[in-house]
């Protein structure tokens, strides 16, 4: 089975100890060359064989779920894969193991992951990696397979992309060399790389990456990490990134309430399930005023809708908080609405947002709505 993921944890492996390269700014992704701002816009200059629209027209598709549905995101994810757009084969594959709406093809998701390690895509190859690990662990007498080639192909095309300033590539080539290289450093330096790139990207408006590098800022030592963090956060919400937005709004103090009812209200109007799930529920309680006669259930409603849509799309965050919005008052069976008065989704004060691992949220959601209505 091929599972796709970040933090990917192997037996073994093989590290390079050559220093990380000063930081230079991040180049950006290439923009649509033809006249493209939203879904229908992206949409269609993708179909004219315009490959970056085809990138923008996903990336449309994800803030604006309600309005699309998954075969037209596998369209123009399709045709950006095709076009060498290799984070698209990567969704693509996701998409083929857990989107409700396509039937589990494990073997075109394998196509679309090799196809993503050939056009030189770190997670690709991990993924890839990963799979040629387990096998050879289940082979292997002492559970301890030799030293795998897959394993030392994906540490070097993460370790190239990063040397070719793709911040993202630095900070997983730094998790993963740190797991295993004789100088516990040497992940170190690679992932303070991967944050000073991604940074400077997010400085320089790059939406995308503020989220991204404000996680892998506060993963650093040293207390002003922290600051540093935050600002990322303040900047991606300044760009509309809603993301961002919620973690700000989390952070603040009691004393800051109206400050945090305005960024989830915000954040709900531009789309955000969590937001929506969070100021709908504030209003129920009555810890802030309604905003119309439903007092939060239209709220609660529009976020279930737009999280079973992002669910729906095989994005993991949207299917924790429908998990953890059901029991607060959807209409359906009594396994989705008997926790209605319980405390679920996120706390009105300040604290961490907790999110239910992908896979417990769609066993929740199983139970709820059926295992066909969830994915895998």
């Amino acid at each position: 089975m091929i599972r796709l993921s970040i933090g990917l944890l192997f037996v073994l492996g093989c590290a390079a100890n050559a220093e990380p390269p000063n930081p230079v700014p991040e180049p950006h992704p290439a923009p649509p060359t033809m006249d493209c701002s939203d879904v229908s816009s992206c949409e269609a200059a993708c179909e004219k064989g315009d490959v970056p629209s085809c990138v923008k027209a996903g990336k449309e598709m994800h803030r604006a779920p309600l309005e699309i549905d998954v075969t037209r995101l596998v369209k123009v994810l399709d045709r950006a894969c095709t076009g060498g757009a290799a984070d698209a084969c990567v969704e693509l594959a996701n998409l083929h193991l857990q989107a409700p709406g396509l039937p589990r093809d494990d073997a075109k998701a394998w196509r679309f992951i090799q196809r993503a390690c050939e056009l030189n895509d770190p997670v690709g190859c991990f993924t890839l990696a990963r799979e040629e690990v387990e096998k050879a662990s289940l082979r292997a007498a002492d559970g301890k397979p030799a030293n795998s080639p897959a394993v030392a192909l994906a540490l070097e095309v993460a370790r190239v992309a990063c040397m070719k300033d793709d911040g993202r590539a630095c900070a997983l080539y730094g998790m993963t060399v740190g797991s295993f290289s004789p100088s516990a450093t040497d992940g170190a330096k690679w992932r303070a790389r991967g944050a000073d790139l991604l940074e400077g990207s997010c400085l320089r408006g790059t939406r995308d990456d503020c989220f991204i590098a404000a996680q892998q800022v506060a993963g650093l030592a040293g207390s002003e990490q922290l600051q540093r963090a935050r600002r990322l956060l303040d900047r991606g919400c300044e760009l509309d990134d809603l993301e961002s937005c919620l973690e700000v709004a989390a952070a603040l103090p009691r004393s800051q309430d109206r400050d945090k009812e305005a960024i989830y209200r915000k954040a709900c109007a531009a789309g955000s399930d969590e937001g929506c799930i969070i100021i709908g529920k504030a209003e129920r309680d009555g810890l802030v005023a309604a905003s119309d006669g439903t007092k939060g259930e239209a709220l609660l409603a529009r976020g279930i809708r737009l999280a079973k849509a992002r669910c729906d799309l095989a994005e993991d965050k949207g299917c924790s908080n429908l998990a953890k919005a059901l029991p607060l008052g959807a209409p359906g069976s009594a396994a989705c609405t008997a926790g209605r008065t319980g405390a679920a989704g996120r706390r009105w004060g300040r604290g961490r947002r907790r999110r239910t691992s992908p896979t417990r949220a769609r066993r929740a959601l199983g139970r709820c709505l059926g295992a066909s209505a969830v994915g895998r």
